[in-house]
C-alpha cells in the first residue's frame, strides 16, 4: 500500500474525523427517521422493550431498597434482579424517600414511579449531572485542538450505549466517569489528584464490582502503595453500606446467593458474551457450550491481562481490559459497552498506529451509531458481531506486542555480543603483550 495512504489511515486526525463524523451522520438519520415515520419507526428498537420499561433500572431499584431489605425483597421480581452491591440500595433507599412507598408496595409495581413530578425532577437533575462528568471526563482527556475535543465529546454522548443507559436510568455512565478519573489521574505526579482517582476507583468498583479490575494498573507499574490504599478505599465503600442495611453484614452471603441466581437466569442470547454471539450465529444453546466458551473467554482475559505487563502502548492495555470487562462475566448487559469508552479516547489519543488499529475503529463504530438498519434486523451483523471484532483486534495487539518484544530481546542480547571486527581488534592486542612478556622473560 502507498506509504501516504497508509500515513494517512493510521493518522490520529483521520481517526477522529471518521468517529466523528459516523457518529453524528447515524444520529442525524436516527432522529429524522422518528420525526419521518413517528410512533412506528423502527428506530425506537434502540431501546430496551421498546421503552415498555422506560428508567426501569432506576425505578425498580428504589422500589426494591425502600425496606432497607433489599437482598430478601420479592416485590416485582424474584431475588435475581436484586443483585447490586450495597451502595446502590443505599442511595436508593434515600431517593425511596421522596415518594410514598407504601403505595407502590401494595400495588407491586414500581414502573409507573417516573411519572411523579418530584421523581422525574429528581431523574432529570441526576441525569443532567451524570452527562456532564460524562462529557468532562472525555473532553479533558483528549489530546487535541479544543473544537475537536468539544466533537469527539459530543459525539460520545450520542452513542448508542449512551443513549440506551440513560433511557434504562443505569448508573453506569457515572461509573464511566469514575473510571476515566481513576485512568487517567492514577499515575498523575499530583498527589490530591492520584489520591482522588483511587477514591473514584473504589467507588466505581462499589457500585458495579468489575470496574474492580482496573486496579491491576498499579499492579502493571509495581505501585504497591496505591494498591493497599486502594484496597482500603474499596473495603470500605463496599462493605459499609451493608451497616444501613437491615441485617448489616448478613447480607453479603445473600447478596452472593442472588447474583449467582442473576448468573443462573440471564444464560441468554441477550447479553455480550461469546456464548450469546455463537448463539446469534446459530449454534444451539446449551449448558455445554454455555460453559466451554465461558472458560476460553475467561482464559483468553487472563493471556491477554498478563501479557498486558509488557505493552508497550498504554491505549493496547487500556482495549485489553475494557474487552475483560465485557466478555469475562457469564452475565454481560448490554450497556457494557461503555467500558470500551476509556480505550476509545486513549486510542483516538495515540499518536503512533498501525494499519490494524482500523480493525478496532471499525468495532467501535459498529456497536456506537444510532441509526438502526431494519433490513438487518435478526441478522447476525449486530452488537454481538462487534463484540467479536473486538475480541479479534484485542488477540492482534496482544500477539503483537509479544512479537514486539521477542524483537526488541533479540536485538539486545546480539548487541551485547562483540562483532567479528571487534574480536579481530581485540586478538592482536593479546599476542602484542604475550609477546612483550615473551621478551622481559
Amino acid at each position: 500500500m502507498n506509504s501516504k495512504a497508509v500515513k494517512f489511515l493510521t493518522s490520529k486526525k483521520f481517526f477522529e474525523i471518521a468517529f466523528v463524523v459516523v457518529i453524528f451522520t447515524s444520529f442525524i438519520f436516527w432522529v429524522s427517521h422518528i420525526l419521518w415515520y413517528g410512533e412506528p419507526s423502527f428506530e425506537w428498537r434502540v431501546f430496551f422493550l421498546n421503552l415498555e420499561d422506560f428508567q426501569g433500572d432506576f425505578t425498580n431499584v428504589v422500589g426494591y431498597s425502600g425496606l432497607r431489605d433489599p437482598y430478601n425483597s420479592t416485590y416485582y421480581t424474584n431475588l435475581q434482579e436484586k443483585a447490586y452491591p450495597p451502595l446502590t440500595y443505599v442511595v436508593m433507599y434515600f431517593i425511596s424517600r421522596i415518594v410514598d412507598i407504601e403505595d407502590y408496595y401494595e400495588a407491586d409495581y414500581f414502573q409507573d414511579m417516573y411519572t411523579v413530578p418530584k421523581i422525574m425532577i429528581f431523574i432529570i437533575m441526576t441525569t443532567s449531572a451524570t452527562l456532564i462528568a460524562f462529557f468532562e471526563s472525555i473532553r479533558h482527556n483528549l489530546k487535541d485542538s479544543y473544537l475537536m475535543k468539544l466533537l469527539v465529546s459530543s459525539a460520545m454522548l450520542l452513542t448508542t450505549p449512551v443513549i440506551f443507559s440513560i433511557e434504562r436510568g443505569n448508573s453506569i455512565i457515572f461509573v464511566i466517569a469514575l473510571m476515566m478519573a481513576f485512568i487517567f489521574g492514577h499515575d498523575s505526579e499530583n498527589k490530591v489528584l492520584k489520591e482522588l482517582s483511587l477514591i473514584a476507583l473504589a467507588i466505581a468498583a462499589a457500585l458495579k464490582m468489575t470496574p474492580a479490575l482496573l486496579g491491576i494498573l498499579l499492579i502493571y507499574k509495581n505501585d504497591w502503595k496505591a494498591v493497599v490504599r486502594t484496597v482500603i478505599y474499596g473495603l470500605v465503600m463496599f462493605f459499609g453500606p451493608f451497616l444501613l442495611l437491615k441485617g448489616g453484614f448478613s447480607n453479603v452471603s445473600l447478596m452472593f446467593r442472588n447474583i449467582g441466581l442473576n448468573m443462573d437466569w440471564y444464560k441468554n442470547e441477550g447479553g455480550l458474551t461469546l456464548f450469546c454471539a455463537l448463539i446469534q450465529y446459530g449454534a444451539p444453546a446449551s449448558e455445554i457450550l454455555f460453559k466451554i466458551s465461558g472458560y476460553f473467554s475467561k482464559l483468553l482475559c487472563i493471556v491477554m491481562l498478563i501479557a498486558a505487563f509488557k505493552f508497550r502502548r498504554k491505549s493496547d492495555v487500556i482495549m485489553v481490559l475494557g474487552l475483560a470487562l465485557i466478555i469475562f462475566p457469564d452475565h454481560s448487559g448490554y450497556y457494557n459497552l461503555l467500558y470500551l469508552v476509556p480505550a476509545t479516547v486513549m486510542l483516538l489519543n495515540e499518536e503512533e498506529k498501525h494499519l490494524y488499529d482500523i480493525i478496532a475503529l471499525v468495532g467501535l463504530i459498529s456497536f456506537n451509531h444510532l441509526y438502526r438498519f431494519e433490513s438487518l434486523n435478526g441478522a447476525t451483523l449486530d452488537y454481538h458481531t462487534s463484540v467479536i471484532i473486538m475480541t479479534v483486534y484485542c488477540i492482534i495487539i496482544t500477539v503483537a506486542n509479544i512479537c514486539s518484544i521477542k524483537k526488541t530481546n533479540k536485538t539486545s542480547i546480539s548487541s551485547d555480543e562483540p562483532s567479528a571486527e571487534e574480536k579481530q581488534a581485540v586478538r592482536p592486542k593479546k599476542n602484542a603483550m604475550s609477546r612483550i612478556k615473551e621478551v622481559e622473560e
